[in-house]
């Protein structure tokens, strides 16, 4: 609960057993990532500006806000080797 509370009040700090592997501006790239995690039993929570699903419904161009894929710590090393499967070097930031 203490994830969706920090989320609902939008707080940009993030809790000590989470990990930020990917920041992408790609949607399809975030898609791509978070279905390869799940299916690997690694749950991930997505974290935006604007949300997740609300972006298009915004007068800004799709690439205007970062989305964050957070993993928990004990999930990282596996997290960052499909992110680096999954995402073009010059996508990562």
């Amino acid at each position: 609960m203490k994830y969706l509370s920090m989320i609902e009040k939008g707080s940009n700090e993030l809790p000590g057993d989470l990990e930020l592997v990917l920041t992408t501006k790609s949607q399809i790239y975030l898609d791509m990532v978070k279905e390869a995690l799940e299916s690997e039993g690694i749950p991930a929570l997505v974290k935006s500006v604007t949300g997740y699903h609300s972006r298009g419904m915004l007068p800004f161009k799709q690439g205007f806000f970062d989305y964050r894929l957070l993993v928990m710590k004990e999930d990282e090393a596996r997290a960052r080797e499909i992110v680096e499967t999954i995402v073009p070097p010059e996508e990562l930031r």
